[in-house]
């Protein structure tokens, strides 16, 4: 698509070497249950931090009806910083639509490409198409995913957004990982498993996120994630895993 061409890529914080990313999955919205409530809240926090960029990575409700993708999207409407969204299984396997409500009201064919500092972020959707089937990127989003990364400027570190973790439960896994290395792809970011935690997929850095951080507190908030590249490193990347009044978690 021609969003995929690099003079059309939505870019936030230019030259930014070090950004801080408020990192979303699996929020599960549906209309008066406890995720709605504080997915609310959490808008409302990152909207009172000094965010530079939010990303949700897919399952953004439950059942994938028309009236949750508009709830959600009300919601997420109101984050005062510049949103990413991919699509999740819960998006893709039970659209009563189609896929055609998520296109319209977030990204046509979940493929979607943003700029925030030097970081040139690529999202994608891998499915599935069929309830209980594997996860798979389609052909033409594998065209799209390295048309993008191949437009890439020279100084973009590029990072990989998908729902699923890039493992086995993908049907052509090692053909998008092959892809991901091919242009130095520096991070994956990822959900489904609900866990929060760093991985490795194929040589690829990952981290897994989750919808909130659980506190001793009753508030919660979301994943901190900081992206902080190493001039002297080509492939130096630290990621803070933080909440802001708990600490950090280098890796």
């Amino acid at each position: 698509t021609a969003q995929g061409q690099n003079d059309q890529i939505p870019t936030f914080c230019p030259d930014q070497e070090s950004i801080e990313i408020a990192f979303f999955a699996d929020i599960h919205v549906n209309e008066g249950n406890a995720m709605e409530r504080a997915m609310r809240q959490a808008v409302e926090e990152v909207n009172s931090l000094p965010y530079d960029f939010v990303v949700i990575a897919g399952d953004l409700c439950n059942m994938g009806s028309d009236a949750e993708l508009e709830l959600v999207h009300e919601i997420v409407s109101k984050f005062n910083k510049p949103l990413m969204v991919t699509a999740g299984n819960h998006e893709t396997t039970w659209s009563e639509s189609a896929f055609m409500t998520y296109g319209r009201l977030f990204h046509e064919q979940g493929r979607v490409a943003m700029r925030a500092g030097n970081y040139l972020f690529v999202g994608y959707q891998v499915g599935p198409y069929m309830k209980m089937a594997e996860g798979t990127i389609r052909p033409e989003d594998i065209l799209w995913i390295e048309q993008t990364m191949r437009n890439a400027r020279p100084t973009d570190k590029i990072i990989s957004v998908c729902h699923y973790p890039l493992i086995n439960d993908i049907s052509n896994r090692k053909e998008i990982t092959d892809l991901l290395r091919k242009y130095d792809t520096k991070m994956t970011l990822c959900g489904h498993y609900h866990q929060l935690k760093l991985a490795n997929y194929d040589s690829i850095p990952g981290v897994m996120g989750r919808a909130f951080v659980p506190l001793a507190s009753v508030r919660r908030l979301c994943n901190h994630l900081a992206a902080v590249h190493n001039q002297g490193a080509d492939r130096h990347l630290v990621c803070l895993l933080r909440h802001p009044r708990k600490g950090d978690r280098a890796a």
